[in-house]
């Protein structure tokens, strides 16, 4: 059946990955050598984060024509270019959607079903994120060839999972993402990593191994 992005009266839909998380195997005998060659693995590349700019770019083009003044910012917490092992279960990729807080009121009062018995100030931010994302979701899927796979309403900062396939030219093999709006997580942990970093070279490199770890466990 084909699934549908998320509806006020459908707000959360969430599906079973049938994409199992396989298992690690490493060329390298021994405890140092194996977790160097597997956060060699992990630590993003540089082709890796060319692959983020263009994909945030192509969503920042299509989401242009609904919002005018955006901003779209690309993370990844891996090696894109070494595939992955969760497949859409836990997307690498956030994409996350810049929105302007003078903005906020006269996209709110966009909204058919806001302009009746509504007052802006009442709607709160989480209703707004809730809002955009759908509204983004629906330009991104029939207009810009992204694939919905499941949403997430009921997280401190909800999202989107979209599927960026190959066909877009992006990269040789499909995408997993999560598209947020205002979303601050992806952006404090990119900028705690280049911290870390400046302190000790390996602080990245166990920072993204025990994401990985984590995600690898839910």
């Amino acid at each position: 059946a084909r699934k549908e992005p998320p509806t006020s009266s459908n707000p959360e839909l969430r599906q079973v990955s049938w994409n199992p998380v396989k298992q690690v195997k490493l060329a390298s005998v021994g405890w140092d050598a194996e977790v160097d060659e597997l956060t060699s693995k992990i630590i993003p590349s540089a082709k890796s984060e060319e692959i983020v700019t263009r994909l945030a770019e192509h969503v920042k083009t299509l989401l242009l024509e609904v919002f005018p003044d955006i901003d779209v910012m690309g993370f990844t917490g891996s090696d894109l270019m070494r595939g992955t092992a969760f497949g859409v279960a836990v997307p690498e990729v956030d994409i996350v959607v810049c929105l302007k807080p003078n903005r906020v009121r006269s996209f709110i009062m966009s909204r058919p079903q806001q302009r009746v018995g509504t007052v802006p100030g009442d709607v709160c931010h989480f209703k707004f994120k809730k809002m955009a994302i759908r509204t983004f979701t629906d330009k991104l899927v029939n207009n810009g060839g992204l694939k919905f796979r499941r949403s997430a309403f009921r997280c401190e900062e909800p999202k989107i999972t979209l599927l960026a396939p190959s066909e877009l030219g992006i990269h040789t093999e499909s995408i997993p993402i999560d598209l947020s709006v205002n979303s601050t997580t992806p952006l404090h942990h990119a900028a705690l990593l280049t911290e870390v970093s400046r302190l000790d070279p390996r602080a990245q490199a166990l920072a993204l191994l025990v994401k990985r770890w984590a995600k690898d466990r839910g």
